[in-house]
């Protein structure tokens, strides 16, 4: 879909396409957060963490990719980038610009995951998001919400 949409600009997606596909993504990235947590703290699998942060980044990128599909495209792309350089004022002024744009339901589940903070606070929170993804109701967008 979203090599279709860089072809083809004017091309443009209902939300309840792509917003289930976005929370799945993100239930995704809690998931391989907390496996990387796990192996971590198992000192002798720590090199197996590695390839699961990769997996988190490529997992992060596409949540943005699928993100550019219903959101002003220019604005989602400048997010990421300013997420993956990792400053803390890029993180908040990303954080922002997301905030004024993307649904709050999607937003409250998808903060903890780009937000500045320690990496043990934001295993604990996404925790929290995998228990609220769980019970996520995503069929029609306006049914996205936490039951």
């Amino acid at each position: 879909m979203y090599k279709m949409r860089l072809k083809k600009h004017q091309i443009h997606f209902q939300e309840q396409i792509v917003v289930p596909q976005i929370i799945r993504e993100i239930k995704e990235s809690y998931m391989i957060l907390k496996e990387i947590h796990d192996l971590k703290a198992s000192k002798k699998k720590e090199f197996l963490a590695k390839g699961l942060e990769n997996n988190l980044a490529r997992s992060l990128k596409y949540i943005f990719e699928l993100l550019s599909l219903i959101y002003p495209r220019e604005d989602i792309i400048k997010a990421y980038q300013n997420i993956t350089t990792g400053t803390k004022k890029a993180i908040d002024y990303s954080i922002e610009l997301l905030d004024n744009i993307v649904r709050k339901e999607i937003m409250e589940v998808f903060l903890p995951l780009i937000e500045d903070i320690p990496f043990e606070d934001k295993v604990k929170k996404g925790r929290k998001m995998l228990k609220i993804l769980e019970k996520m109701e995503f069929s029609d967008p306006k049914k996205a919400e936490i039951s």
